[in-house]
Formats: C-alpha cells, sequence, structure tokens
C-alpha cells in the first residue's frame, strides 16, 4: 500500500529535526548579550555605559607615572642607600674618643682655674703641706683629691655620653637611609595608585552585564528543551497518522475485492470439466462458475479475459 500512502504524503517523510542549541538573547538597560555561532555569549554595553568605560580606561593610561618621576624616584633611593651605607661604616669606637676628647680639652681651662683657685686657697690657709696618699704613689691634699675623684667621675660620664651618641649618629644613618629607601618605594607605586583606582572602576563598569550571561545560557538551554519536547510529539503524531492510513486503505481494498470474497464462500476454483454457461454482461464480462450459471459482472471487468 506503499503507493497510496506515498499519494497522501504519509511516507517519505524526514523526521523533525531539533534545531541546535544556541543561547537566547538578553538586554537590559545596561546592554545585551548575545550569542555567539559556537553557542557561547558576547556581552556589550549600552552606549552611554560604554562611552563612561571608555572615559575611564583612557583617565587611567592618560595619568601613568613618566620616566621622569621613575627617575627621581630612583635618586632617592639611591641617596637612601647611600646613607644605609655609611651608617654601617661608621667607626663609634673612634667617635667615641673624639667627642671625649673634645669634650675634655673644652673643660681645660675651667679645671685649671679651679686648680688656681683651689691652690691659692690652701696657701692662704697654711695648709699646702699636709697630704693623703693616693693610688700610684705621692700626696695630695684632701680638698685637690676630693676634686680629682670629682673630675674622674665627671670623666666617665662625660665618655658615657660620647659613646651613646656615637652609637645614636650611627641609628639615625641607618633609619634615614631605611626612610628614603621607603619613600622611593612609596613614589614609585603611588604614582599608580590614581590609575589603578580609574582601571578597577572601568572593569567593573566592563562587567556589569556579566550576570547576563547565566540568564542568556539558561534561557538558550530552556528553548531547546522545548524544541525536543515537540519535535518528540510531532514524530509520534506522524507515525500515527500513517498507521491509521495504512490499515484504513488497507482494510477498504480488501473490502472491494470480488475474488476474494467468492474464494471465501465457495472454498474452490472454477473447473475445466465442469459445465459451464455464459451470460453477457452489459457491464463488460461475463462470469464463470462450475455451477452452470453465469452472473453480471458487478466491477465492470472481464474475468474470463482475466485480470
Amino acid at each position: 500500500m506503499g503507493f497510496i500512502t506515498d499519494a497522501l504524503g504519509l511516507t517519505g517523510q524526514d523526521p523533525t529535526q531539533i534545531a541546535p542549541y544556541s543561547a537566547a538573547p538578553v538586554s537590559t538597560t545596561t546592554g545585551t548579550a548575545t550569542p555567539t555561532a559556537g553557542g557561547g555569549v558576547t556581552t556589550t554595553l549600552s552606549p552611554e555605559l560604554q562611552q563612561l568605560y571608555n572615559t575611564y580606561l583612557r583617565e587611567a593610561t592618560k595619568n601613568l607615572p613618566t620616566g621622569a618621576s621613575a627617575d627621581f624616584a630612583n635618586a632617592v633611593a639611591t641617596y637612601g642607600q647611600n646613607l644605609f651605607t655609611q651608617g654601617t661604616n661608621l667607626d663609634t669606637q673612634g667617635m667615641t674618643s673624639d667627642y671625649y676628647n673634645q669634650v675634655i680639652q673644652g673643660l681645660n681651662p675651667q679645671r685649671e682655674q679651679e686648680n688656681v683657685t683651689l691652690a691659692n686657697t690652701l696657701f692662704s690657709q697654711g695648709r699646702t703641706g699636709l697630704g693623703a696618699g693616693v693610688a700610684g704613689g705621692g700626696y695630695v691634699n684632701p680638698e685637690q683629691f676630693a676634686l680629682l675623684k670629682a673630675r674622674e667621675q665627671a670623666n666617665a660620664g662625660i665618655y658615657l655620653t660620647a659613646e651613646d651618641r656615637a652609637r645614636q649618629i650611627q641609628q639615625d644613618k641607618l633609619k634615614a637611609g631605611l626612610g628614603y629607601v621607603g619613600l622611593s618605594n612609596e613614589l614609585k607605586t603611588a604614582g599608580y595608585a590614581l590609575p589603578t583606582s580609574l582601571l578597577g572602576t572601568g572593569v567593573q563598569l566592563g562587567q556589569v552585564n556579566n550576570p547576563l550571561i547565566a540568564s542568556s545560557l539558561t534561557g538558550g538551554q530552556y528553548v531547546t528543551d522545548v524544541n525536543t519536547k515537540n519535535a518528540v510529539y510531532q514524530n509520534q503524531a506522524m507515525l500515527g497518522d500513517q498507521a491509521f492510513w495504512s490499515g484504513l486503505i488497507s482494510s477498504a481494498v480488501g473490502a472491494a475485492n470480488p475474488l476474494g470474497s467468492f474464494s471465501s464462500l465457495f472454498g474452490s476454483t472454477p473447473s475445466a470439466s465442469s459445465p459451464s454457461k455464459s451470460m453477457p454482461s452489459t457491464s463488460g464480462g461475463t462470469i464463470s462458475s462450475g455451477f452452470g450459471y453465469g452472473s453480471q459482472n458487478p466491477i465492470g471487468y472481464n474475468f474470463n479475459a482475466g485480470w
């Protein structure tokens, strides 16, 4: 029955094809998400945001540090390194001795005057002959001894002060050197603070439509699922139509076949030895049978001539 179903257009139909997956386009006031050929998504800013984005990037580039700024920062670093090197190379012991000697030399005139004053006092009192033993031998007047002991203690304090002073000078140089090196690093990085801030704002602005990507992909998957279900339903309906029409046409053809009916009723076909009679048919043929009578051909075929 294929030629009949073909004529009705029920066979030879291709199953419904599922459209290839494609992300769904999404648009908002901030921009759009557009599907690409490979199944991805491309985001685009709105004209207003695109202009603002370009402005941030342009200003970030314009405010980048120049070569002169970098040279100045390097010069500061060099100065700091030199100071630090000087501090590490200081001879603190020599500095202590030098300072101590300078202070003592400054005190000598005053001490000489004190010696003269004490000697005159002792002479006027007639006590210049009195004395006491001191370390290293010799005798000295008690007043003079007390004066010398006081000066010895003062000298020890002066030396400690000179030592502390030398160490402090060294520490100051080291700290100053490190400070200038740190300042140099700040100068090198501070010049990038503004461009970095502008660039960061621009990048954030450029990513404002990223949430649309998920919506676009989700929407595309939803459309694909719907297309898949529709294709399944259409294919099932097509197969059902083909089965219905094929069965209906087969039944109709079987009902209109007289040979099939006669053969079913009488269980045999006409024999050559059986007597036969024929009756002319006005509609185009004569039916001959083994029962000796003829009947009119109801469908116009010449059975004597054969199918």
